[in-house]
């Protein structure tokens, strides 16, 4: 059994998390972006300040960590994350998620239901690579594969669309979720994915038989805002509006723990997950960056 310890209180909402190096960052609706370590477990360090509030967060192997803004601006920061290296407007709307591919690009999806693919050059600049106008809605979620071959993508149409990284070819679509999925997840140790949606449900897609439903799940009252792999791959956690996290073991689903305000959990809606070694971490409405450790109490 887990509990909360809380790192850190915002005076703004928490939008999103993403770990680098050792360190856990998060992206605040004031548009700051803070850094907290294992090393200084008393102090929270903000690293960057953005012009509208940061939706997504996303670490980067060849740089230092990338962010998207409500206002639809990408920033790169560099490998130290401690100035700026590259920043454009990308989107016409709100940046939602952004993902790091293995040769050094990240795709970035937007409210303005346009997915698109960028190279930082040797300048320091963003260079656009691709832009794909998927829907007339908001994309609200994107994925890579662990071996970086295909990408998965969806927003306000509920569908689920499958992309290869070489030339952003649509291979596949399905639709997921009622009222729009908004997260998604490739599953650790099967050919499957995991989604999440506004009807609070975790669905899971079987990847080679024709991306047919193998679970579903009514796992939250309320929309589902993220999804993450933790414990090495043996649970996955979801994070939801109705102000709880959940545990479900990775190998069939089958819940194992439900996180909410009773073990010290958000006030308000969760809206983002991440691990770092073996420790879980959220960020919520209520502002509260928490640190999920076993409860010494049972």
């Amino acid at each position: 059994m887990l509990r909360a310890t809380e790192i850190h209180r915002a005076p703004a909402p928490l939008y999103s998390l993403a770990t680098k190096g050792g360190t856990v960052f998060g992206g605040c609706g004031d548009g700051s972006v803070l850094a907290w370590t294992p090393d200084e477990p008393d102090r929270i360090r903000m690293v960057a300040r953005a012009p509208a509030a940061v939706f997504a967060l996303a670490a980067l192997d060849e740089d230092g960590v990338a962010l998207g803004t409500q206002a639809g601006e990408l920033i790169v920061l560099d490998r130290q994350v401690r100035s700026q290296r590259a920043a454009m407007f990308a989107h016409a709307a709100g940046v939602h998620a952004i993902a790091a591919l293995p040769d050094g690009a990240l795709v970035s999806a937007g409210a303005d239901g346009c997915l698109a693919a960028w190279r930082v050059d040797h300048t320091g600049g963003l260079r656009a690579e691709r832009r794909i106008p998927l829907l007339e809605g908001k994309l609200r979620a994107v994925q890579v594969s662990a071996d970086g071959k295909m990408i998965a993508v969806a927003g306000a149409d509920g569908r689920i669309r499958l992309l290869d990284t070489e030339r952003y070819n649509e291979h596949a679509s399905w639709p997921g979720h009622d009222g729009g999925t908004t997260a998604l997840l490739f599953h650790p140790a099967k050919p499957a994915l995991v989604s999440g949606g506004k009807d609070g449900h975790v669905r899971v897609w079987d990847l080679h038989a024709s991306n047919r439903e193998l679970l579903s799940l009514a796992a939250h009252r309320s929309t589902v805002y993220a999804l993450c792999v933790a414990e090495e791959g043996r649970t996955i956690v979801s994070a939801s509006r109705d102000k709880t996290l959940k545990r479900w073991a990775s190998s069939d689903l089958s819940a194992l723990e439900r996180l909410d305000a009773t073990r010290g959990g958000h006030a308000r809606s969760v809206n983002a997950a991440c691990t770092l070694g073996q420790e879980l971490f959220s960020a919520g409405d209520d502002g509260r960056l928490l640190r999920w450790l076993p409860d010494q109490n049972g």
